[in-house]
């Protein structure tokens, strides 16, 4: 089986695979450009941007292909909250990058509402002090990198809506009140880095859905209420330190062949973490008939399952 190449970063956390120059040069040119371009299309919406006053709070908002983008709340909210569904006329339906973040006077409930379909970065992020259930409007497709990171006073179950299709890094990295059975959607085609980290008390069994093809670095790491976990045939390739210090996690089903894979992924899991894989997969390099994975697993176990099982 392959391993990804992963390198310590001056925190210590894995890097991303090394590229050549020319690929990096490339790059580097290519993302300078779309930088420039979302920059100057960011100043002609702020130039558009309009304000408006409801329930004593501020809002700076933008239109959008006909509906409210939220960018800006002032004062800061405070208590429970509820999302206005409208302003000046427009429905909301994007909750634009950062908008409540920091909010750590936000008590209670949050109510997000129907109309919107998008969460930006950083929307929620920091806002330890909200409570029970996170609910996401069922129109919502998109959930943007460290969107509630660090809602750690979240003590109820997190829905994700059907519809949703991209869940960005770090989304929901360190909600550790979260609680109950993780459901992720079947429209999913990738699970970026830490995107469930520090989630605890998540629990039960988690069914990665059929179109995902990647799992990041450190995606599922202490989510220490998981006990199981079924992997796709379609996964390719699984980051390192994915399934870090998942100390509940007993077993690990593999529904096709062998995925390239980080250092580490099964760091700090229990001894009796089984890993069972289909008879007739291929990649499993030098544990084919052995009952135990190789030391980049953590020797875990290995159980090469029977057709008739699968």
């Amino acid at each position: 089986m392959k391993k990804i190449m992963e390198n310590n970063g001056r925190d210590g956390s894995p890097s991303r695979p090394q590229r050549n120059t020319l690929c990096i040069d490339l790059r580097n040119g290519v993302r300078t450009f779309l930088s420039a371009v979302l920059m100057l299309a960011f100043m002609a919406n702020m130039a558009n941007a309009d304000t408006v006053t409801v329930g004593g709070y501020t809002y700076t908002y933008y239109v959008v292909n006909g509906g409210v983008s939220i960018g800006y709340v002032s004062p800061k909210p405070t208590g429970a909250f509820t999302i206005p569904s409208t302003l000046a006329g427009y429905p909301v339906t994007s909750i634009g990058g950062g908008a409540f973040q920091n909010c750590s006077g936000l008590t209670g409930k949050l109510t997000i509402p129907s109309s919107v379909t998008s969460i930006g970065k950083r929307a929620f992020s920091g806002c330890t002090g909200l409570t029970g259930d996170l609910t996401i409007p069922p129109g919502v497709t998109s959930i943007g990198d460290s969107a509630f990171e660090g809602c750690s006073g979240l003590t109820g179950n997190l829905t994700i809506p059907s519809g949703v299709t991209s869940i960005g890094w770090d989304a929901f990295r360190d909600c550790s009140g979260l609680m109950g059975k993780l459901t992720i959607p079947e429209g999913v085609t990738s699970i970026g880095w830490r995107v469930f980290s520090g989630c605890s008390n998540l629990t039960g069994n988690l069914t990665i859905p059929e179109g995902v093809t990647y799992i990041g670095w450190s995606a599922f790491s202490s989510c220490s209420g998981l006990t199981g976990v079924t992997i796709p045939s379609g996964v390719t390739s699984i980051g390192g330190y994915a399934f870090r210090d998942c100390s509940g996690l007993l077993e690990v089903y593999f529904m096709g062949n062998a995925p390239s894979v980080g250092t580490s992924i099964y760091s700090g899991t229990s001894t009796s973490l089984t890993t069972y894989v289909r008879s007739n997969s291929t990649g499993w390099d030098g544990v084919a008939g052995s009952t135990t994975l190789p030391a980049l697993w953590q020797d875990r176990k290995i159980v090469h399952t029977a057709p008739e099982r699968e």
